[in-house]
């Protein structure tokens, strides 16, 4: 009977822990973009924006325990999709964009060459650059 009981046990732990992870990193992304989005309205310049808004989207993802090495902050089209090409935004003053977040996600007991990079995480917001911007 404590047999069947650790052989039912142990694959129900690695499936709860697996949701737990997958949580953490939609938690983690939804943060990052939202970060990301202020990092870049609040910028002098789109350079200075992307890199801050990668550093703080960075952090948030670390927060969760999300690594940061597939990290990618991109920039799009609204309603494009986090798939097209990314694109340079302007900060003209009622511009719009969507800026996507994408993490690579690590479920735990899975050796990485089995999953790779094909476990991510996507955060996407909208991003409507203020009209009262600072200097402009």
């Amino acid at each position: 009977m404590l047999v069947l009981a650790v052989l039912v046990l142990l694959p129900v732990t690695w499936i709860l822990l697996s949701l737990l992870r997958l949580q953490a990193a939609s938690l983690g992304v939804d943060q990052a973009v939202r970060q990301a989005v202020r990092a870049l309205d609040a910028a002098p310049s789109v350079g200075i924006g992307m890199e801050r808004a990668r550093l703080v989207a960075g952090v948030a993802l670390q927060d969760q325990g999300i690594g940061t090495d597939g990290m990618v902050v991109s920039v799009v089209p609204v309603g494009a999709g986090c798939a097209a090409p990314p694109v340079v935004p302007s900060l003209r003053p009622g511009a719009v964009y969507d800026v996507c977040v994408r993490a690579t996600v690590t479920l735990p007991g899975v050796p990485s060459m089995l999953s790779g990079t094909a476990n991510t995480a996507t955060g996407v917001l909208t991003w409507h650059v203020g009209e009262l911007r600072e200097g402009r």
